[in-house]
């Protein structure tokens, strides 16, 4: 190579063909780099030598970077949801658009941290008129039921337009695995609706 360099070359005869590198502790191979079955270039990791996780990837003609085993999820309520007066409840997003790693929990409506590390989290609620034009709508996240996560409390205060008001949420928080989130709302002066397949909670890891 030039500049006094070198370079080590691996040459592969067609391109779902395999080229890289394993790497062992006591020769049993933990994750493997380099380009298999494909001309994609993954990292591959593995808890007992046999069964293979793909951790990243790389487009070879884009130079894009993908990692599939990120947790992610948006959901939705595909119902017209009745929201009380006052009192807060939990938001029935029972219909996970998708639900990478499966980290959101359709029949409890929460997203369940798969692991420990800082999550972006968000909602987005529209309000739709139940019998009162006074109604005013709320939103918040709260982690394991009862805490709620700071900075996520918001209201409309302004007049609202049945189908047309939103309401927008979204926070950077730390999780450990296990914790949940949920969000919950209510309406301040009478009782009013979420509108149907456009209230919508999503996520995902960031660290």
């Amino acid at each position: 190579g030039g500049n006094g360099g070198i370079l080590q070359v691996m040459n592969k005869l067609a391109p779902n063909n395999d080229a890289g590198i394993a790497f062992q502790t006591n020769y049993e191979t933990h994750a493997l780099f380099g380009s298999f079955g494909s001309e994609y270039t993954t990292l591959k990791t593995s808890r007992d030598g046999v069964n293979f996780v793909e951790a990243l990837s790389v487009d070879n003609e884009t130079g894009r970077v993908s990692h599939p085993q990120t947790p992610r999820f948006r959901a939705c309520v595909n119902y017209r949801q009745e929201i009380n007066e006052q009192n807060w409840q939990k938001i029935g997003f029972n219909d996970a658009e998708y639900n990478d790693q499966l980290c959101f929990d359709p029949v409890n409506n929460v997203f369940v941290a798969p692991e420990s590390g800082t999550y972006v989290l968000g909602i987005h609620a529209i309000y739709e008129k139940a019998n009162s034009n006074s109604a005013r709508l709320r939103c918040r996240l709260t982690r394991n039921s009862s805490d709620v996560i700071q900075g996520t409390t918001r209201e409309v205060s302004s007049g609202h337009l049945t189908t047309k008001t939103g309401l927008d949420i979204s926070t950077l928080v730390s999780l450990s695995k296990g914790d949940t989130v949920e969000a919950q709302a209510n309406y301040r002066n009478a009782i009013g609706y979420l509108m149907a397949n456009e209230t919508v909670f999503w996520g995902y890891k960031v660290a």
